[in-house]
C-alpha cells in the first residue's frame, strides 16, 4: 500500500458511498466555542499537525473588543507568570496559555485557582473571563486538565481549499487592507497559497527537507508582517517600486 495515497482513495470512497458530507471534517467555531464556555471551566486544544488557534483566538478577541493576556510557556519565572494571569483573570480578560505542555507548574496553580472558584472561595471572577490553553498530546499534562475542561483538537486542514481559508482567516482586516497597492493584495495571496502548499507537503513526513518542520498559522502572520514592513519602507503610491528599496535577506 502507498501511504500517501490511503487518504485521498478513502476519501473518494466515502464520498462515493456515503456522500461528500461525511467526508469533510466539520469546522469548528472559535467564537461560539469561547461564547458556550464559562469563566471557571478551562478550554483545551490539543494541537496536532501544526494546528495552532492562537491566532484565530487574538483575531476574535480584537475583533470583539476582548483583553486578551497571551502566555507562552517554558519561561523560568512561573511564579511571575502566575501572578500576571491571576490579575487577567480576576479583571475579566481572556486568559491564552501556549504550549502549556512547557509550563506544568503553572497549571498545577491554575488547578488550585479553579478549584477555588468552584467552591466559592475566589469572588473574583468576572463572567466575560476565559481560560484558553493549547498543548501538544503529552504524557505529562496532569490528568485534571483533561477531566475538568472542554477538549478541541487542532488538526490540519484537509486539502489545498480548506487551508486557504485558514490562513486567510487568520488574518486581521488590518493586514489584509493594509496598503492599497495592487500589489500588497497579490503577494498576501501568493503567501496564503504557499503556506497551504507547505502544509499538504509536510503531510509526507521529512522526506525531501532538512528536518521536519510543522507550518502553524503563525508562521503566515509574521509572513505578512514581514510584507507590510517591507511596504512601508515602498510606499502606497502609484510608483513603480525600486529594486533597491526591496530587501530580500530573511
Amino acid at each position: 500500500l502507498r501511504e500517501d495515497r490511503i487518504h485521498h482513495a478513502s476519501t473518494a470512497f466515502v464520498t462515493a458511498t456515503l456522500g461528500p458530507m461525511y467526508a469533510t471534517p466539520p469546522e469548528v467555531s472559535v467564537q461560539r466555542v469561547i461564547e458556550e464556555a464559562t469563566p471557571t471551566t478551562p478550554i483545551l486544544w490539543l494541537l496536532r499537525d501544526g494546528a495552532d488557534p492562537s491566532m484565530e483566538i487574538e483575531v476574535l478577541a480584537k475583533k470583539t473588543k476582548q483583553r486578551i493576556l497571551c502566555l507562552s510557556m517554558g519561561s523560568e519565572h512561573d511564579s511571575t507568570q502566575w501572578e500576571i494571569a491571576k490579575k487577567a483573570l480576576e479583571s475579566g480578560a481572556w486568559l491564552l496559555l501556549q504550549n502549556a505542555h512547557f509550563g506544568i507548574p503553572l497549571l498545577q496553580k491554575l488547578r488550585e485557582y479553579t478549584e477555588g472558584l468552584g467552591r466559592g472561595e475566589t469572588i473574583k471572577v468576572q463572567p466575560e473571563g476565559r481560560i484558553l490553553i493549547t498543548s501538544e498530546i503529552t504524557p505529562d499534562l496532569p490528568p485534571w486538565i483533561i477531566e475538568n475542561s472542554s477538549k478541541l483538537a487542532g488538526n490540519m486542514p484537509m486539502g489545498i481549499k480548506s487551508s486557504m481559508r485558514n490562513a486567510l482567516g487568520c488574518l486581521t482586516s488590518d493586514m489584509l487592507g493594509s496598503y492599497k497597492r495592487s500589489e500588497y493584495r497579490t503577494l498576501v495571496y501568493v503567501v496564503c497559497l504557499l503556506h497551504s502548499l507547505l502544509q499538504a507537503r509536510s503531510r509526507f513526513g521529512s522526506s525531501g527537507w532538512s528536518q521536519e518542520y510543522a507550518f502553524h498559522t503563525l508562521d503566515v502572520s509574521s509572513a505578512v508582517m514581514f510584507l507590510q514592513s517591507h511596504f512601508s519602507v515602498i510606499g502606497d503610491g502609484g510608483e513603480c517600486v525600486v529594486p533597491s528599496q526591496v530587501s530580500w535577506n530573511g
